[in-house]
């Protein structure tokens, strides 16, 4: 039976893990039940690979020296929000820090990132 719809939605179960494989709490969020169902599977699948992709974008970072998300995102092959969150991350564990800006295509500074220093990073601490 339709409400008026154009199709009928029974959400699926909500009995989804909100945790990786390591423990982590994942990020799941959403206005209705389908909406953190889809964000739950999301979380999961991103949690399989987390790891290997963050080992991947801070050997980007080694090798490019600088680089903004968008130009970690191209040459990694994810997508922008994944580096962001990955980014935000590795930046709480002090392992990377802003470092200057860019002139981006829309005519907005676009922030460069770059590997932090042993000394920085210990400097943080005192």
């Amino acid at each position: 039976m339709s409400d008026g719809f154009l199709f009928d939605f029974a959400p699926p179960p909500v009995d989804v893990r909100t945790t990786s494989p390591t423990g982590v709490q994942l990020p799941v969020s959403g206005s209705c039940e389908a909406s953190r169902y889809s964000s739950q599977l999301g979380a999961q699948k991103a949690a399989a690979t987390r790891g290997e992709d963050t080992r991947r974008y801070l050997e980007f970072l080694a090798t490019a020296g600088m680089a903004t998300d968008e130009n970690a995102a191209d040459q990694l092959g994810l997508r922008r929000s994944s580096i962001c969150s990955i980014r935000n991350a590795v930046m709480r564990a002090r392992r990377v820090i802003a470092c200057g800006h860019r002139m981006g295509g829309a005519g907005v500074n676009i922030t460069l990132w770059r590997l932090t220093t042993r000394e920085e990073r210990e400097s943080w601490g005192k």
